[in-house]
């Protein structure tokens, strides 16, 4: 399969906007919330919309966009102090600089990392704790915290809530896995408070690289851990990668079969070949004059992943509506089924559309990050065998989504109930809730 992730800036509507490719910056500008365009050249049309994204296709088909969000806290480390214990809900809530507080659940964190002499593991009033941001403040809620400090690297995930060296799921019964946990062991003592879980990249990498990162990892735990002792509260510890650094660790690939990465802006390209290990990618800095946008289509693809309504070929459409409770998505015949012709006919009629809204909708939820439960409505057939094979088919098609999925079974009523591992923010979400900035070089900017 080939892989490609291309990284450049898109919007959702780029016509007669201004673009630039090559060298150029990105800056913000603003005014009590409101973009400032005081120091621009006003002759221009700018474009106000836009966003870095890093996108993913397979095969030549679009399989996920994914908003880079400078501004998330997630991951970041931080001496906290706490500000009060809610006995009732059994948290407690921590400052991690002045006037912003974090969500620290009592009940999911038992092993607290205080920072203070203490003769007790209660928390208290004005407790130092060393939390790491486990998910980004909501609307009127707070972001979340956690004791369960984590490094995720290429090939491993290093966690103070893990003891020993676990496999993930998809490589139980990998050979090259086996024999890596045995060997990571030898780098972990019963005193250590941290442990690793092989990523499924491991599969095939070679020992030195996973060991490689591995010895990274306890070099900065060890060093936070030791340095935090002597530090002020609020004080920032660690700043995880960024986010397209991570998309592209997150991707499975092999020496054999390398990911092509593309980017038009420099400083990333540099950030990337810094960070990568590109022996298992292939990193190109893309200079032509065309815009590299354009050069994918990626406007469209991004209105594409946004509309509610998403055609088959055969003529059928899924309607997709996100709530925040759960998704729903109808599956809708349209202009296959014809109203002529015999009830066998029909049926397997209805049975194609269904069968390739099974391929399209696990596309989509990978595509837009769809999370949660989701609820999927599909067109009703009579045969029983249908739906068995329906539901195999299903079953088939999320194995290859790097997301836990489960297709859970189809109720009495017809409903297919899905679920899928939440991870970061829906596309929706991230767009929405995006940085407003514009691409613009220092000749732009009024003297």
């Amino acid at each position: 399969m080939e892989k490609k992730i291309v990284i450049t800036n898109i919007s959702k509507d780029n016509e007669n906007k201004k673009q630039y490719s090559g060298n150029y910056q990105y800056q913000y500008f603003y005014n009590n919330g409101n973009v400032d365009l005081s120091c621009l050249d006003l002759e221009e049309d700018y474009n106000l919309n836009s966003q870095l994204a890093a996108v993913e296709y397979n095969d030549g088909k679009c399989f996920g966009i994914h908003i880079c969000d400078s501004e998330s806290i997630v991951g970041n480390i931080y001496i906290g102090r706490v500000e009060n214990v809610v006995k009732s809900l059994n948290c407690a809530f921590i400052e991690i600089k002045k006037g912003v507080t974090c969500f620290y659940s009592l009940d999911e964190n038992k092993n607290h990392i205080f920072l203070n002499r203490k003769n007790n593991s209660n928390v208290n009033i004005g407790d130092l704790l060393l939390i790491q941001i486990s998910r980004e403040p909501i609307k009127t809620k707070p972001a979340t915290a956690t004791c369960k400090i984590s490094f995720t690297g290429q090939f491993l995930v290093l966690s103070s809530d893990v003891k020993g060296v676990t496999i993930s799921g998809k490589t139980k019964n990998n050979a090259n896995c086996k024999e890596l946990k045995q060997e990571l062991s030898n780098y972990i003592s019963d005193n250590d408070n941290f442990g690793f879980i092989l990523r499924t990249n491991s599969s095939q990498a070679e020992k030195e690289e996973v060991i490689s990162e591995a010895k990274k990892f306890i070099i900065q735990f060890n060093d936070i851990i030791e340095k935090a002792q002597y530090l002020k509260a609020f004080t920032l510890m660690y700043t995880p990668p960024k986010d397209y650094i991570n998309i592209i660790k997150g991707i499975r690939t092999t020496s054999e079969n390398p990911v092509e990465v593309i980017t038009d802006i420099p400083e990333i390209y540099n950030d990337i070949s810094s960070q990568i290990n590109t022996k298992n990618y292939s990193l190109r800095l893309y200079e032509d004059e065309y815009p590299l946008y354009k050069l994918y289509s990626l406007e469209s693809e991004l209105e594409s992943a946004l509309s509610k309504k998403v055609w088959l070929k055969s003529g059928g459409y899924l309607i997709i509506e996100q709530t925040e409770a759960m998704t729903v998505i109808d599956v809708n015949s349209g202009k296959q089924v014809s109203k002529k012709g015999s009830a066998e006919a029909k049926e397997m009629a209805i049975f194609k559309t269904n069968i390739e809204a099974a391929f399209e909708l696990a596309r989509q939820l990978r595509l837009r990050n769809i999370s949660g439960i989701v609820i999927v409505d599909f067109i009703n057939m009579k045969d029983k065998e249908h739906d068995n094979e329906l539901l195999s088919q299903l079953k088939s098609v999320f194995k290859d989504d790097p997301m836990n999925s489960n297709v859970v079974d189809i109720t009495k009523l017809g409903l297919v109930e899905i679920t899928r591992k939440k991870s970061g923010k829906s596309l929706i979400e991230a767009w929405n809730n995006r940085e407003v900035g514009v691409w613009i070089t220092n000749k732009d900017i009024k003297k």
